[in-house]
């Protein structure tokens, strides 16, 4: 009878810790796919675009990196210098992509972004969309 009891109790822990388990983890999925969805900002950034790569582990994604003009007290406690920032972006798009690795080098442009919540396996929360050029 003592041996039923303490399986009966086994049971019901172990199944109390993986219902435990599975809302976290479910609650922790819908969160991300909810927050993926959800448009933080959008707006623009100029500058000239220095670094494309794509990159990943599993996903490969599309990344780069603007230098915009201005002072930024961060990258000059990094590198002791004063100078621009440097902005990173994602891109979703293979149209963009393509733009933006048919740049020429220097080249000062304008790229419109939307920032989201969350953004799942992509390098950034940034996402651009769209690349203007300046004549």
């Amino acid at each position: 009878m003592a041996r039923q009891r303490t399986t009966l109790i086994e049971a019901v822990v172990f199944l109390s810790l993986a219902s435990i388990l599975l809302v976290t983890l479910g609650g922790g999925c819908v969160a991300m796919t909810g927050a993926r969805f959800w448009k933080y900002s959008d707006g623009f950034r100029d500058g000239t675009v220095y670094k494309l790569s794509r990159k990943g582990y599993l996903v490969k994604t599309y990344e780069g990196e603007l230098a915009t003009e201005g002072y930024s007290r961060e990258a000059e406690v990094k590198s002791g210098q004063s100078g621009g920032n440097r902005w990173a972006f994602s891109v979703e798009d293979p149209l963009v992509w393509q733009e933006l690795q048919s740049l020429p080098p220097n080249e000062h442009v304008r790229l419109h972004y939307t920032e989201w919540a969350a953004n799942g396996w992509n390098g950034t929360n940034y996402l651009v969309h769209k690349v203007e050029k300046f004549e």
